[in-house]
């Protein structure tokens, strides 16, 4: 019965290195990027342009631009955190929809949420129709490169 259970304990043990090591094998070879160069001058531009205590409309998205590397506020953050903290944020999701969607209709909602910048990266552009007339004639382009536009609203 010991002889048993120590080789159930070195089994265990083999697996979970063996599991263990591969995994960081697969991930020091992968080229997998969350941010490329283009985003992070993104992220530069924010933090040198904005101040510390701006909220920027950007999507709730993990890896958004904003949040994970400037530190700049966002209108909502993601929602699956949010409800598992019992904070139900479908209304401001609904609001942050609404902006990037029928602007023109949304600036009592602009002002609420005091929001001064725009961020239209890959994420906003996935997951909004966005009315890109609005922002570009209501709004003054203050930041563009192939991976996001930055709006400043007048």
């Amino acid at each position: 019965v010991v002889v048993a259970a120590r080789l159930c304990a070195y089994m265990l043990a083999l697996s979970l290195t063996l599991s263990s090591t591969m995994t960081i094998l697969r991930e020091f070879r992968s080229e997998y990027q969350v941010y490329n160069k283009n985003d992070i001058e993104v992220t530069e531009f924010i933090k040198d342009t904005t101040p510390p205590d701006s909220i920027i409309l950007a999507n709730s998205y993990l890896w958004n631009l904003v949040t994970p590397l400037t530190g700049r506020n966002i209108v909502t953050g993601t929602s699956t955190f949010l409800y598992f903290h019992g904070i139900d944020n479908s209304q401001r999701e609904s609001d942050v929809r609404s902006m990037y969607e029928v602007p023109s209709e949304c600036e009592e909602l602009f002002r609420t949420y005091n929001i001064r910048y725009i961020l239209i990266s890959n994420a906003e552009r996935y997951n909004y129709d966005i009315d890109y007339e609005f922002f570009s004639s209501s709004c003054k382009l203050i930041f563009n490169n192939p991976s996001a536009q930055i709006y400043q609203i007048n």
